[in-house]
């Protein structure tokens, strides 16, 4: 009502009743921005839009309403280059992005030969998340991208600015993160921080046996936009920014933090045990394709093998390398 400057005619009577009445006779695009910490107010959307059949409601949120007459349009990331030498980086949002933001801060900056790797990195390391694109360039008047890549890298809290257009929760990928992770349940909070021990993506059955990621979970962690599924290969992904972030809160509790990476280890050198024997029998030259998607993981359940002398896991794990 404030938003529309609707002044009700009864000052005492029900606003909403009054509010529906008004917009009944007219055409409205109306917009809710953020709308996954206001989910308990979907009712009123659906009673909006079923009396007042001119009004239509673009909703944004990380969680779906779960309305009947909702229609679903998922978002993801800028467009970004594969190859960190790409001669048509300029071509790609998520580069465009990032020099109109780093034009703000160096009215020079500009895509050149010293710098394309650089710029081209940051873009795939925030995968192409437009705050993370802004907030990474506002670093272009102390560091080069190269640099800026390399802090990324190094700790999520480096995605930080002291922005007064932004609100606080917005000025830093942190803060970002922290308002999602006080949404979760608790038994939420703890198999997010599990999946983060993962690289390169996971299964349904990796997540369950690592994480004690139960389809129920899973859903609703997908459902909030935490956990992305790939249509074409049925993997699960975390976007990096996010497992970064879930890491750490894995590694606020020292010793339950080893469990996962234990967990994680052990199920894929079980794979590697299990592939390599079918693999044998029956299709030898297709058992590199059956690894290929957890390479990152088996190279990261090897690492941890050997910091813990696991010699079992280590002969196992020396078949899937």
């Amino acid at each position: 009502a404030a938003a529309l400057d609707f002044q009700p005619p009864d000052k005492s009577g029900d606003l909403f009743p009054q509010l529906l009445k008004f917009l009944r006779a007219r055409q409205f695009l109306l917009i809710l921005d953020n709308f996954e910490h206001l989910l308990g107010g979907s009712n009123l959307v659906a009673k909006m839009m079923a009396a007042c059949p001119a009004v239509a409601i673009l909703a944004t949120s990380r969680q779906a309403l779960n309305m009947a007459i909702e229609s679903r349009f998922e978002l993801g990331g800028l467009e970004y280059p594969e190859s960190l030498t790409a001669e048509n980086a300029g071509d790609y949002t998520a580069v465009q992005l990032f020099l109109i933001s780093g034009r703000r801060v160096r009215s020079a900056f500009n895509l050149n030969e010293n710098n394309i790797e650089g710029v081209i990195r940051i873009c795939r390391l925030v995968e192409g998340m437009p705050l993370g694109l802004i907030l990474a360039a506002s670093w272009l008047g102390l560091l080069s991208p190269a640099e800026i890549a390399a802090e990324i890298e190094g700790s999520l809290q480096f995605l930080a600015a002291d922005l007064a257009d932004l609100p606080p929760r917005q000025r830093s990928m942190q803060a970002v993160f922290e308002r999602s992770w006080t949404m979760l349940a608790p038994d939420e909070q703890i198999v997010l921080a599990g999946l983060s021990i993962f690289r390169g993506g996971f299964t349904r059955q990796a997540a369950e046996q690592v994480a004690g990621a139960n389809l129920r979970i899973l859903l609703s962690l997908a459902g909030k936009s935490l956990v992305q599924r790939r249509a074409q290969n049925g993997r699960f992904t975390l976007h990096e920014l996010l497992r970064q972030f879930a890491a750490s809160k894995r590694h606020e509790d020292q010793d339950s933090a080893q469990i996962p990476r234990r967990a994680h280890c052990r199920y894929f050198a079980r794979k590697c045990r299990q592939e390599f024997r079918r693999g044998l029998g029956f299709w030898p030259n297709q058992l590199p394709m059956k690894l290929a998607a957890d390479r990152e993981n088996i190279h990261r359940a090897w690492d941890y093998a050997v910091e813990q002398g696991l010699a079992e896991e280590l002969v196992e794990l020396t078949r899937g390398m």
